[in-house]
């Protein structure tokens, strides 16, 4: 997942190369922008600017007008905007709550491209932004940026619904519950491993994390069980699980008995069949026993 989304930034350099752009964070006085409003993420409106292509963009060389060139620089700039959040946020990975805006943003941008309608009533701006050139790098990139989403399985971490025809991202209480628990174990973690809160039971800190963490760290393993078998897992709570239960085991050396419940079944079964058994014996004993005492009383 990591190498895809360093992949992204390549993608960018390209598409922004091809375009004659490179951005460049900050502002430059003078610069003129156009602004856009989307009702996108939580049912509130969303802000974002526009560069106004500069008057120096030739663009005759790559034959697209410049009503159109501004929906190109526009998702350009959300596109590196969501990947640098991602990058960002990989370690530990928590991009999917940390990026849904700027997902989102990527995902209206590329609608309005789509819709082929520009500034000014303008059209074809669909085929000139999308599929001008061989390579298609503007629908490269959006596939790039929506296969990350896709593959960590991000929307099983929000209630998705629309408004306006936009998608709205609202975390799952399940998804906040169980990072709240899982951030109330690492917090347990690091507090009596550093001794903040000292224990008397033993002069090891590790143990003394094993036996005041251990309630803490099987709430939110049972937690995460759940939201596991109801297929609502996305790559924050994995990857944030997986972190926890390495500290528990490897860090911490910490275990939890657990019982063998097919163990458990063969030695319920033994016991129920061992009266069974002793009656099955009894009776053939004896019933071998009164078949030897005829054939001796009728020998005799």
């Amino acid at each position: 997942m990591i190498e895809m989304i360093f992949y992204g930034y390549f993608c960018f350099v390209f598409m922004q190369c091809l375009s004659g752009i490179i951005i460049i964070p900050g502002t430059v006085s003078g610069t003129k922008y156009v602004k856009y409003k989307t009702s996108a993420f939580n049912s509130s409106f969303n802000e974002f600017w526009v560069e106004v292509v500069p008057e120096t963009v030739n663009v005759a060389e790559g034959r697209v007008p410049k009503e159109c060139m501004k929906f190109l620089f526009a998702f350009s700039n959300a596109t590196s905007d969501f990947i640098d959040c991602a990058v960002t946020n990989a370690r530990p990975l928590h991009y999917c709550q940390k990026c849904a805006e700027k997902y989102v943003k990527v995902q209206e941008i590329y609608k309005l491209i789509f819709k082929d309608v520009s500034e000014g009533g303008m059209k074809g701006c669909k085929e000139l932004i999308l599929r001008a050139d061989n390579i298609q790098v503007v629908l490269m990139t959006y596939d790039f940026v929506t296969s990350i989403w896709s593959k960590s399985t991000c929307d099983n971490c929000f209630n998705v619904s629309y408004k306006n025809h936009t998608k709205v991202y609202n975390v799952t209480k399940e998804a906040k519950l169980l990072l709240k628990k899982i951030n109330n174990t690492m917090d347990c973690f690091r507090d009596f491993a550093s001794g903040i809160f000292p224990s008397n039971q033993t002069s090891d800190s590790n143990s003394t994390v094993c036996t005041m963490c251990i309630n803490l760290y099987c709430d939110a393993n049972d937690l995460y069980d759940q939201i596991e078998r109801d297929k609502l897992l996305c790559s924050d709570l994995i990857d944030s699980m997986n972190y926890t239960r390495l500290d528990w085991g490897k860090k911490y050396n910490c275990t939890i008995a657990v019982i063998d419940k097919g163990e458990v079944w063969i030695i319920t079964a033994i016991v129920c069949f061992l009266p069974i058994m002793f009656y099955v014996g009894a009776w053939l004993c004896k019933t071998k026993c009164l078949c030897h005492s005829q054939v001796v009383e009728t020998e005799s």
